[in-house]
């Protein structure tokens, strides 16, 4: 921000008053201009990345429909980056510089680790796999209400919501969520008309450090409210799952599942649904998961509060379901049924951990040389395979 010269300086001459009036106009467009460049760079490079990873990633999926949560995800993007208005941002705010840096590298990143499927390991196998895998696509449709059957929303998968027309949990959970967006975002304005206690909010003091510390904090508090409300209210698609699938009520600890094999199974899952080869689930994943750091890195209160409940809203969950669909129904089934597991579906403590280090561990396999399935895709597909059968 440029600061304006005390008003002792009218006392100059009107040359030197005029021509300061003349430069600080300039100095400010050449700090501005750059980041609002950056900012639309960034917005359309991650555009043109989805759609090429749709059209150059292999699939049964017919593009066309590929391209429906790439419109979903540039809807996100829109939203997050501030060039889509909404509260999220004040009024011509956008993201930090900071994060668009970020997000390009990673973005960058992940592209360096991607494979094609044309790879020796998958051509080894293919031959011996071509009859198995006609057979598996018979068992997909690979239309519009199959991607609503797969992409989960607020508890309820977007097939019923919108081809069955079961709209009652969905407009429970819709209108609780809405009611707490509306009420963040009222509180955040109301914050503005009071002087002290909008300096109290926007914690201009409170280093970066401390301000990602309490907002992880409250992060966690509010994931583990929002899970066990889901497990323990009878009347929650999940409460009942639990006790309909696998006679289990829903707990805290689950028996028997100590961390070290929840993190190994959760980081080798992570593999097996994430392959190098599946360029648009990559992709998304890199444009989605560090819009976390957005929520940490909010200074003021309110506006934490803000993008907190936005989150719960779930679109993220939702386009990263259909992602994993257009990119291969199979692996996508796999993938629902691994995280149905009943340690997974039934217990707080579980959850919360996978909930949680999901970010780091797409961050770190995303972009390095950890996360790479190349020597490995043909015994992942294998494994997918009998995971569906």
């Amino acid at each position: 921000m440029i600061h304006r010269s005390s008003l002792s300086h009218l006392s100059t001459s009107t040359v030197h008053s005029s021509t300061s009036t003349v430069t600080k106009p300039i100095k400010q467009s050449q700090h501005v201009v750059p980041n609002v460049v950056l900012n639309r760079a960034v917005f359309l490079i991650n555009t043109v990345v989805l759609v090429g990873a749709t059209f150059l990633s292999p699939s049964a999926v017919a593009p066309a429909l590929q391209l429906v949560p790439v419109v979903g995800l540039m809807v996100y993007v829109g939203l997050i980056s501030g060039h889509i208005p909404s509260p999220l941002y004040d009024r011509g705010d956008r993201w930090p510089r900071e994060y668009a840096i970020f997000q390009l590298m990673l973005l960058v990143l992940t592209a360096t680790r991607l494979t094609r499927s044309g790879d020796e390991s998958v051509e080894d196998s293919e031959d011996n796999e071509d009859s198995e895998d006609s057979e598996d696509d018979e068992d997909y449709d690979y239309d519009i209400e199959e991607l609503a059957t797969f992409t989960s929303w607020l508890g309820s998968d977007l097939n019923k919501l919108f081809f069955k027309g079961n709209l009652d949990l969905f407009t429970e959970n819709f209108t609780e969520e809405m009611i707490y967006f509306g009420t963040a975002v009222t509180l955040s304005y109301a914050v503005t008309k009071i002087e002290w206690l909008h300096k109290l909010d926007a914690s201009k003091h409170l280093p970066m450090p401390l301000v990602f510390l309490r907002n992880f904090g409250l992060h966690v508090a509010i994931t583990v409210a929002y899970i066990w409300n889901d497990m323990s209210d009878p009347e929650q698609s999940q409460y009942k799952f639990c006790r309909q699938e696998y006679s289990v009520v829903p707990g805290f600890v689950a028996p028997d599942y100590s961390m070290s094999r929840l993190t190994h199974e959760f980081a080798a899952g992570w593999k097996v649904f994430h392959l190098s080869d599946l360029w648009l689930v990559r992709l998304s994943h890199a444009i989605l998961y560090p819009s976390i750091l957005l929520l940490y890195t909010r200074r003021p209160l309110t506006m934490f509060f803000v993008w907190v409940f936005f989150i719960e809203i779930d679109f993220f969950h939702a386009l990263a379901d259909a992602s994993h669909y257009v990119s291969g129904p199979d692996l996508a089934e796999a993938r629902l049924d691994f995280q149905g597991g009943v340690q997974s579906a039934c217990y707080l403590n579980v959850q919360v951990v996978q909930t949680l280090m999901a970010y780091p561990l797409n961050f770190l396999y995303l972009a390095t040389r950890y996360g790479d399935t190349a020597e490995v895709v043909s015994s992942v597909r294998e494994l997918s395979t009998n995971c569906t059968s």
